[in-house]
């Protein structure tokens, strides 16, 4: 998606979904969600803005505890008896993208027993591979005003922020309104 569109919301979010102890603190109307993605469901996340492939393939190595190379770290995920699924957010923020797509992601995700979950503005898509599934967030399929409303409403109100009090903590009905429009 492109920038401003959420990818990295969404993304956190499953992984946030994926840890046991964050997760139970996610609130109940988010249900559904939990549903959808189980426990554990992610194996590795990763920030790649401002990285480089080398320090990708170092985190790979790090959390499979082999040498930080490239066939290690293949050799390593081949040899799992499990999915492997990664999330990396930010690809079009690293330092080297188009290395870490062409010269790692793209031949990772040919590998069966992985499932890889890219964040990426829509220009560094294609060198992900012509097996990889594209999904573009910020396009009118895949908007839910429901959610959308949910977002701004909680904005408006100031939750999760330091500063608890807003203009419109104390007109809830109101601030649903402002926030459907």
């Amino acid at each position: 998606g492109s920038a401003g569109s959420g990818k990295s919301a969404i993304l956190s979010f499953i992984v946030t979904l994926s840890v046991s102890n964050y997760r139970e603190k996610i609130p109940q109307n988010y249900q559904k969600w939990r549903e959808t993605f189980p426990k554990q469901i992610i194996n590795l996340a990763i920030y790649a803005k401002g990285k480089t492939l080398d320090q990708v393939i170092g985190r790979f190595a790090t959390h499979l505890g082999v040498e930080s190379s490239k066939i290690s770290v293949f050799n390593a995920i081949d040899d799992l008896k499990e999915p492997f699924r990664v999330v990396l957010d930010a690809l079009d923020e690293a330092r080297e993208p188009m290395r870490i797509s062409q010269d790692f992601l793209e031949s990772l995700n040919l590998l069966p027993n992985v499932k890889l979950l890219i964040g990426t503005r829509p220009e560094y898509v294609e060198q992900l591979g012509a097996s990889a599934v594209k999904f573009f967030i910020d396009q009118p399929d895949f908007l839910e005003k429901s959610d959308l409303a949910t977002y701004v409403e909680n904005k408006l109100l100031g939750k999760g922020e330091k500063f608890k009090e807003t203009l419109y903590t104390n007109d809830l009905a109101f601030t649903r309104k402002v926030a459907e429009a």
